[in-house]
């Protein structure tokens, strides 16, 4: 840190701007205070481009330095006469001088950032600035339309702008600004606002329009604003001009304007008139309306206890003890109004019986929250204590509802009708530059070749570390080495420019669904900006806005409560009208056999192949005992992956709930499982194999029964369009409404009825591969050999893999008048079975016309493999087994555990264990689509039988070795009969 070499606090900085100023200012907040504090400055301003996003940060910095904080904002103001896209556009300082100034600003802001929704850039007009102008002292600058009306002179212009400023913010609180001259034409403007002040008795203050701390600083600002950098850097000065926007001393602004000493003295007068601050921890609460007589602590008391008697009956000590407890902490930390809206939003979500889920945080192990229906977990149940809900240091708790992400619009409708739609807003971050992002556009920036440069940061010649004790590289330290000059190119250079920008913001972007709600309009308390284009976001994160008072609210989407919601739904549609998921037993049998036998593919938290084995193993009987096994299962034991209780436990309610409907409604709940884990083709594997294993059957997709996604049809389930290759929302829409007007017939049919542009020849030969026009009665063969006629495609794109077929007939396109008659189909035998199973595996991700093990059927019995799945007991124990089938699902093992495996896979239901020699030589293998044959050992554990392999190989090999292998000569004459009868039993094995 730089030694101050003067105390004199004569002048203020009123025109500063920070890092949040996008693309402009190179200094963080921190940085910019420390040094204010280093130079013994009384106060100072943070004036952002369009932006108050650091304003929480410089309050609580200023705080922490002993420094007065000034709160503003440089914002782009059009007048009346110019049009956003032509000229006469500038930019104001405006600093807040009250309360009513401070919420005028914000919505100043708001209203410059809302223009983004028409696509024009952010800006006021001067109609929108004359409203929201009391309480503001505004600067007028050297960027404000104020110099374009200079250049040329236009007197009228010039008095008519000023007019329109005295008469909206009075002479006493508009300012002109000077700053020190770079250039003659500088030069001339601050000695016109000099005499203009004098003219019209408006005052002239000093600013140094800052951007950055020290003078050097610049190269980073050329950086940022994308100017060619210079040549070469020197050591006493950086060869860039005069213009040196740093945070000046006083006694440096006080010599650079001497002869104008009253423009130093009115910074000071501003600043003892600017010493308003927005109030942080001030608890900005939505208010609800009561009955008479009651507040927000005496009304929720009065609920919780009449919730509780609903719930319990008479209330016994434990239950009375428990909640005193939990309600003295809400009195002390202020959150009876906070409560009451997640009360309202627990009752709309069980009013439209919407599935939710709030397990995260202290609020999961709080009875209040349980009786007023926040949560569906009884802390005393299942003996959780209270914890508390506010991490130190912040207002309110971090409440997380996750709901199925199709009624997610209709909560926030709901919040913003019931609350106010301007009380509603979504929680912004700034998103930073990464490091290694960083480096290379700095690179770019100087000229590097790509190739130096990155031989440059692979050897770390670019230094990306702070120093030690967190300080920053000094302008000295380039030179070191006795050079007096540096290139622009140079390591040395390019490691001061990161340093100066890291940690540097992007961009501002929503955090998801993360709501803020106010007891007021919130674009009075926050700055809000519109990266998007439509949805209001807060400048600020989660972290200033709790500091300002404003109560969080997450709604975030949740893949297993979508699959949970469809399949009720489907209950709902096929079987019972009337199932409510939040009345079933708590207690259920045929739940707990489900989770006994494993069978838990698509239960959120019981899928891994080790898991479902200790399920099978422990046979959990209780919601009780499930609790305990989750806990202290490897994962549940881990610390690095420790759970707290009470989200443990609901995460175990909702496996349940997704349990019971499994085991109740199986079609309905492998229904929605499948049209939600479809893409994956792990999850799609597992899925399926366990539907063969209950017997469910599952009907290839059809081109006139098949939705998007998946559906049930009775006892069984329809594929839907959603796997097919290529196949989008728009395509399935496209096809559904088509043939409303009638069932296609063929495939000219289809091709005729069909809007190319979004039904293309790839798709449609991906329908054909993948079985959805079998309908039509012809082979798969002869529709690939039409296509390119029925479809009207002239043949000269080039051959697609798999398409010989096709290249065997050459069809003219067919005319607008030709019948189906003219296009008759070839006669040509149907593809191979390999071939269709592999267009199926390619198009669908699943084969419908036998499975991929089916072309093997000759080698197995042969060689006498077993397909898996297979009975395994622990009579087989020490026995060798070979098994033929497809990897479902693959798990690292527990790296805690040195003596066990690497890894464990599901095969075809065939638990396997697969030693470390193995588990990384035949990754990739293990991961591909093709079926496998793995040899191995058949090992029992408490009562759980496993493969323990030895040998992993892909069955198309063991094809080609066994066609190659005709016949074995052995020379037997001098071996006994026990070594030809080993023999005989390994030969007979294959």
């Amino acid at each position: 840190m730089r030694e101050s070499n003067t105390s004199d606090r004569s002048f203020v900085h009123l025109h500063v701007q920070s890092h949040f100023s996008l693309s402009d200012g190179v200094a963080s907040i921190e940085t910019l205070v420390r040094q204010a504090a280093n130079l013994d400055m009384a106060a100072l301003a943070l004036t952002d481009h369009n932006s108050l996003a650091g304003m929480v940060t410089f309050l609580e910095s200023c705080q922490a330095n002993g420094i007065q904080p000034i709160v503003g904002c440089e914002i782009d103001v059009f007048s009346r006469a110019e049009s956003p896209r032509g000229g006469g556009s500038g930019s104001l300082v405006l600093l807040v001088e009250s309360e009513i100034g401070y919420s005028n600003l914000a919505q100043l802001v708001r209203c410059a950032q809302a223009k983004a929704c028409s696509g024009q850039p952010p800006h006021v007009t001067h109609e929108e600035l004359a409203e929201r102008c009391t309480g503001l002292i505004a600067l007028v600058g050297a960027s404000s339309p104020m110099r374009q009306f200079l250049h040329p002179p236009d007197a009228a212009k010039v008095e008519d702008y000023l007019t329109d400023l005295v008469r909206a913010f009075g002479k006493e609180n508009l300012f002109f600004e000077i700053v020190p001259a770079a250039s003659d034409d500088l030069r001339s403007l601050n000695e016109y606002f000099i005499q203009l002040g004098e003219f019209l008795g408006i005052g002239v203050a000093a600013t140094n329009d800052v951007h950055y701390v020290w003078p050097e600083d610049e190269l980073a600002r050329l950086f940022l604003i994308d100017r060619t950098p210079p040549r070469a850097i020197g050591e006493k000065a950086l060869e860039l001009g005069e213009q040196r926007r740093h945070l000046a001393s006083s006694r440096e602004m006080r010599d650079r304007f001497a002869f104008v000493p009253q423009a130093i003295a009115n910074t000071r007068l501003i600043a003892e008139r600017c010493r308003f601050r927005p109030e942080l921890r001030r608890r900005r609460l939505l208010v609800h309306d009561f009955a008479r007589g009651f507040d927000a602590e005496s009304h929720l008391w009065d609920l919780v206890f009449r919730c509780a008697t609903e719930k319990y009956g008479d209330l016994d000590e434990a239950v009375k003890s428990r909640l005193n407890e939990e309600f003295d902490y809400l009195s002390r930390h202020d959150l009876a109004n906070y409560f009451l809206l997640l009360w309202n939003l627990a009752g709309f979500l069980g009013e439209k019986k919407i599935p939710c889920l709030v397990r995260r945080g202290g609020i999961t192990t709080s009875l209040v929250a349980y009786v007023l229906g926040l949560t569906g977990l009884d802390p005393l149940e299942h003996h959780l204590g209270f914890e508390p809900l506010v991490e130190e240091g912040a207002l309110f708790p971090d409440v997380t509802v996750e709901v199925p992400a199709r009624h997610l619009p209709r909560l926030v409708e709901y919040l913003a009708e019931n609350y106010g739609r301007e009380r509603i807003a979504r929680l912004g971050r700034h998103q930073y530059w990464p490091k290694q992002t960083l480096v290379e556009t700095i690179c770019r920036w100087v000229g590097l070749p790509r190739q130096k440069a990155e031989a440059l940061i692979a050897a770390e010649a670019i230094s990306t570390r702070r120093m030690a004790g967190g300080g920053s590289l000094r302008w000295a330290d380039l030179f070191r080495g006795g050079a007096r000059s540096l290139p622009s190119h140079h390591p040395s250079a390019l490691s001061f420019v990161f340093d100066r920008l890291h940690p540097l913001p992007r961009a501002l972007i929503a955090q998801g669904n993360r709501l803020v709600l106010s007891g007021e309009a919130i674009d009075r308390v926050v700055a809000l900006a519109y990266p998007s284009g439509e949805n209001a976001v807060t400048q600020l994160d989660a972290a200033d806005c709790d500091a300002l008072g404003l109560p969080p609210l997450s709604l975030v989407t949740s893949r297993s409560l979508d699959i949970l919601d469809d399949a009720i739904g489907w209950v709902r549609r096929e079987k019972d009208q009337t199932f409510d998921i939040s009345e079933i037993e708590s207690e259920d049998s045929e739940t707990f056999r489900l989770f006994g036998r494993g069978r838990t593919v698509g239960v959120p938290g019981f899928e891994g192949v080790a898991q479902r084995s200790s399920l099978r193993r422990e046979r959990p009987a209780n919601l009780e005992r499930l609790i305990r096994f989750k806990t202290t299962s490897p994962s549940g034991r881990n610390p690095a992956t420790y759970t707290p209780p009470g989200t443990v436990v609901a995460d175990c309610q909702l496996a349940y709930r997704c349990a019971y409907t499994k085991a109740h409604y199986p079609v309905s709940y492998y229904t929605a499982l499948l049209t939600h884990v479809c893409r994956n083709r792990w999850r799609l594997a597992r899925v399926l194999r366990e539907m063969a294993q209950e017997g469910i059957r599952l009907l290839p997709p059809d081109i006139n029964l098949s939705s998007y996604g998946f559906a049930q049809v009775g006892e069984r389930i329809r594929m839907g369009l959603v796997v097919i290759s290529q196949m989008g929302e728009k395509a399935a829409a496209e096809i559904n409404s088509v043939r409303r007007g009638g069932a296609f017939h063929s495939l000219l049919d289809f091709c005729r009825r069909t809007d190319p542009k979004l039904i293309h020849h790839r798709l449609v030969e991906n329908l054909i591969k993948a079985a959805a026009m079998d309908s039509f009665g012809l082979r798969r063969s002869q529709m690939l050999a039409m296509l390119d006629r029925a479809i009207g495609m002239p043949r000269s794109q080039p051959a697609r893999p798999g398409a010989s077929l096709q290249m065997e007939f050459e069809f003219p396109s067919l005319a607008a008048g030709d019948s189906e008659e003219d296009l008759k189909p070839p006669d040509l035998p149907e593809l191979p079975l390999h071939l269709r199973l592999q267009y199926e595996l390619q198009t669908a991700g699943h084969t419908f016309s036998a499975d991929l093990l089916s072309p093997f059927d000759d080698l197995l019995g042969h060689c006498r493999i077993a397909r898996a799945p297979v009975a395994l007991s622990p009579r087989m124990e020490g026995r060798d087994f070979y098994l033929a089938g497809m990897v479902d699902q693959i798990e690292r093992a527990n790296p805690q555990e040195p003596e066990g495996p690497a890894g464990w896979l599901d095969f075809n239901g065939v638990l396997v264990a697969v030693p470390k020699r193995l588990f990384k030589p035949q990754g990739q293998t293990l991961r591909g689509r093709e079926p496998l044959m793995i040899g191995g050992k058949l090992v029992c554990h408490n009562d759980e039988c496993y493969l323990q392999a030895h040998a992993i190989v892909p069955l198309i090999k063991v094809h080609q070795q066994a066609s190659q292998a005709r016949r074995v000569v052995l020379d037997l004459e001098k071996e006994n009969k026990h070594t030809v009868r080993a023999l005989r039993q390994i030969c007979g094995q294959f």
